[in-house]
């Protein structure tokens, strides 16, 4: 559970940062906390979920135009509902819901994008209660953390 609260620490840093090269890494760099986090609990849902995440945060160092930015998330996902789907992991609209969240949160990283930022993040912090109260408690913490990046992004929405 640590990587996962270290990434999302890192990941808030990353809020109160301009759009920068610093935003992009501490994104990159917190995404990676949680997808570690995923694997020592052996959430094959969470994990997989998280390889979309992490493709937005690796999109947003390329220069491309913010629609394909946004895209490559979504095409990263295509493959990997399919296995979750094939291998039974993702079979409730709990998961659904889960797996629309983290594609908004990652093209929000993608493109830097605050409205896709505060729209996944509170996706996420929904979906995150709904697997603490299925027994993954992890996810308690993920819920908190993303309260707060919600919470920030709206900020920077608003300014």
């Amino acid at each position: 559970m640590l990587p996962g609260i270290l990434g999302m620490a890192l990941t808030l840093c990353g809020l109160l940062l301009p759009i920068s090269f610093e935003q992009r890494l501490l994104f990159f760099l917190g995404a990676l906390g949680p997808t570690v986090t995923a694997y020592l609990e052996s959430h094959r849902l969470f994990l997989a979920l998280q390889a979309i995440v992490l493709s937005g945060t690796v999109v947003a160092f390329v220069t491309l135009s913010p629609f394909i930015k946004a895209s490559i998330p979504f095409l990263v996902a295509v493959p990997v509902l399919f296995l979750l789907k094939k291998h039974e992991e993702f079979s409730t609209r709990n998961d659904t819901f889960g797996a629309l969240s983290l594609l908004l949160l990652s093209a929000g990283y993608a493109t830097q994008g605050m409205l896709f930022l505060f729209l996944g993040g509170f996706a996420v912090s929904i979906y995150s209660v709904i697997e603490w109260m299925k027994g993954f408690a992890p996810a308690l913490i993920w819920f908190a953390l993303n309260l707060i990046f919600t919470i920030l992004a709206g900020v920077n929405l608003l300014k």
